[in-house]
């Protein structure tokens, strides 16, 4: 964790980087024991997709039958209602064929319900909030949008109890006015690590989270803990 907080986005003396270091390890301890857990909110199902129905022509309405020229009568007779009925027909089993080879990406999910805040006015956050107050404002943010990230994923499936998170594992963060926003970090949860995305909005002082989307991705390979400077698992799982 020192050496991703060294080559963060921004350079830091090393008063900030002690500070830094030293609350976000205060963060990740504190956030399973300030406040009890809520009964897991089971998530919507996805509502069934409404069938097309297709109709088939039986053929094409005949035309009066009229006298045919004589170059017309010699030659055979044309079946313009198999190949009607054929290309309809293609066309519809070709469609599911498209939509299976469509790349399937896990929607943003949006928390209806902030927790940060709520963590870090216990009594028992003081050293928590008091170290807060000595990161610049953008570590400042990273470090609230983190806490809020692991309370989100463990309330979301509980499966999940992270107890870190790097929010630049694979790319770096990026602001927009008070929206922070991490595409590249890992949660490590019962000695595993995650990737995950968010989006996290800060007020104007950028003291309390307003706003949050994630996204959990796929478990990492181990192998590649130690070259994305992840740290080893190395606290018993809850």
């Amino acid at each position: 964790m020192i050496e991703r907080m060294r080559h963060g986005a921004r350079p830091a003396d090393d008063r900030t980087i002690r500070w830094a270091v030293a609350l976000a390890l205060a963060l990740h301890a504190f956030a399973f024991t300030a406040l009890s857990r809520l009964p897991q909110k089971e998530m919507p199902p996805l509502g069934d997709v409404d069938s097309i129905e297709v109709e088939i022509l039986a053929g094409v309405p005949e035309k009066p039958k009229q006298a045919l020229p004589a170059v017309e009568a010699r030659q055979p007779k044309a079946e313009p209602q198999r190949e009607d009925l054929t290309a309809p027909e293609k066309s519809t089993a070709e469609r599911p064929a498209l939509a299976r080879r469509a790349p399937q990406t896990p929607p943003m999910v949006r928390a209806q319900k902030l927790y940060s805040a709520g963590i870090l006015a216990s009594p028992r956050s003081r050293q928590v909030r008091k170290g807060l107050t000595q990161l610049d404002p953008e570590e400042r943010v990273v470090q609230l949008c983190n806490l809020e990230a692991m309370e989100q994923v463990h309330r979301w499936k509980p499966d999940f109890n992270p107890d870190f998170l790097v929010a630049y594992a694979f790319s770096g963060v990026r602001f927009s006015g008070e929206t922070l926003k991490a595409n590249g970090g890992a949660f490590r949860s019962r000695r595993k690590w995650f990737r995950i995305a968010y989006s996290c909005t800060a007020t104007p002082d950028r003291n309390t989270i307003v706003g949050f989307d994630f996204k959990v991705g796929d478990a990492i390979p181990r192998d590649q803990w130690q070259e994305l400077g992840l740290p080893i698992a190395d606290i018993a799982a809850h």
